[in-house]
């Protein structure tokens, strides 16, 4: 079964105490819809449960495709996801930013925060970060205003870059 999740999952969010985690050392972890049905979304991981991973959120369609979680460092309760886009008929699903709020182990509400298409087909990570959501695509490091508005690419990557994750200093943005 891990085997199965390793491949499923795709980035991790340990915070403590965050409200949508019960007890410390649980963890809150973002996977992505796979082919064979398995169900994107939240998932929330504790350690201490025979059933390791308790699916918390995936109806809303973006949050099926999440790839990237971060939590906002002022507030436990809000959290902020990438997606990646899929193939869903023919046509491929749009790459979105999400401003998540959990308490109590549950979602209670996801907002989209990019109000224009992103050149990217995939979110690698995310950082909150000032005023901003900053992300890091394959092929970009962008932000969005944390209100919600039009995504600005700040750094092409050039394509010899395989870029891997982003994290902040809380004034520095590392990559």
């Amino acid at each position: 079964m891990h085997r199965v999740f390793a491949g499923l999952l795709a980035a991790l969010c340990v915070s403590l105490p965050a409200h949508g985690q019960d007890n410390p050392g649980d963890i809150v972890v973002s996977g992505v819809r796979t082919d064979n049905g398995t169900p994107g979304g939240l998932w929330l991981a504790d350690t201490a449960a025979p059933q390791p991973l308790t699916l918390i959120g995936s109806t809303l369609s973006p949050l099926d495709n999440a790839a990237s979680l971060a939590i906002d460092p002022f507030d436990p309760t809000r959290f902020y996801a990438g997606t990646y886009s899929r193939r869903l008929g023919g046509e491929l699903t749009p790459t979105y930013l999400l401003r998540l709020e959990l308490r109590g182990g549950a979602l209670r509400k996801a907002d989209v925060l990019n109000y224009s298409e992103m050149d990217e087909d995939i979110v690698l990570a995310v950082v909150p970060l000032g005023e901003h959501l900053y992300y890091l695509g394959r092929h970009s490091v962008g932000r969005v205003p944390l209100s919600g508005g039009k995504v600005e690419q700040l750094v092409e990557l050039p394509d010899w870059v395989e870029p891997r994750g982003m994290a902040s200093d809380g004034r520095y943005l590392y990559a």
